[in-house]
């Protein structure tokens, strides 16, 4: 059934259900730039050196948002990337939505460009790195399809149309241009989307500053009441303002997203009894 462009499955006879909700992974499932905002200070700390001021926090790239060279970039994530891939803390109540989607009958795919997962050899170990990370929290993904990182919003959006997805959960802004000539978008605001407006398609993108409220999203999206939906969208300008307040009281430095490698250990046991 198709209502508004979406596809739909009735449940109960009431309500509509969007069945498959595709989500990206680097900033919607982690969070992304308080990681490379800590990494950064934590590289620089480490080695003695003069940590770096935020020149552009709404940029996604370190070097623009640090200003520092490409060769001083590479170095950094390539102390960093691993852990990043293997124990970085998810987003609070992230996976347990997810999850809580799949038990409502619902397909929940992760669509990511992932830097470097897409390169010979060595996406033999980021895959097997970020599939161990999402056992550690018991989340089984229906497919995980990777896009290149360069021009990521092109094939997202390819899979997105295959897979017939009813929205897509992204953080990227130069992806969302793509991505609504097929579905809706909803993301997590961060710097580096807060300024995009949809120009062209405004009632297909809802904003959210926690996972409860895109949960929230997904719930009125079900209902497909349009004065509910239109609630939704009037409320994106309130969240952007209260993302922009939230943003001035970020911790500096921030506390280390890793997980620790004793915590780790512990939750593999865990898992292993369950």
């Amino acid at each position: 059934m198709v209502i508004y462009g979406r596809n739909f499955y009735l449940v109960g006879g009431a309500n509509f259900m969007l069945k498959v909700i595709a989500c990206d992974l680097d900033g919607i499932f982690t969070d992304l730039f308080l990681y490379q905002i800590w990494m950064v200070y934590d590289y620089y700390v480490s080695k003695g050196l003069t940590v770096p001021e935020i020149k552009n926090p709404e940029e996604y790239d370190i070097t623009k948002v640090f200003g520092i060279p490409k060769n001083e970039r590479n170095a950094i994530w390539l102390e960093y990337y691993k852990p990043y891939c293997q124990r970085c803390m998810a987003h609070e109540q992230s996976f347990e939505t997810a999850k809580e989607w799949q038990g409502e009958g619902r397909k929940v795919p992760l669509v990511t460009g992932r830097a470097f997962a897409t390169l010979p050899i060595i996406k033999y170990f980021i895959r097997r790195w970020v599939n161990e990370w999402l056992e550690l929290y018991k989340f089984k993904p229906d497919g995980i399809y990777w896009v290149p990182e360069k021009d990521s919003g092109i094939y997202k959006a390819k899979v997105c149309h295959d897979l017939k997805a009813d929205i897509i959960i992204d953080d990227k802004a130069t992806n969302f241009d793509y991505l609504l000539d097929v579905c809706p978008v909803a993301t997590l605001n961060t710097p580096w989307n807060i300024d995009y407006y949809a120009q062209d398609k405004p009632n297909d993108l809802y904003r959210a500053n926690n996972w409860l409220q895109i949960k929230e999203i997904i719930q009125t999206l079900d209902i497909n009441n349009p004065y509910e939906i239109a609630g939704l969208l009037l409320n994106n300008r309130v969240l952007v303002e209260e993302y922009k307040r939230m943003f001035k009281d970020i911790e500096y430095p921030p506390k280390s997203l890793l997980i620790g490698k004793e915590d780790i250990k512990i939750l593999k046991k865990l898992n292993k009894a369950a």
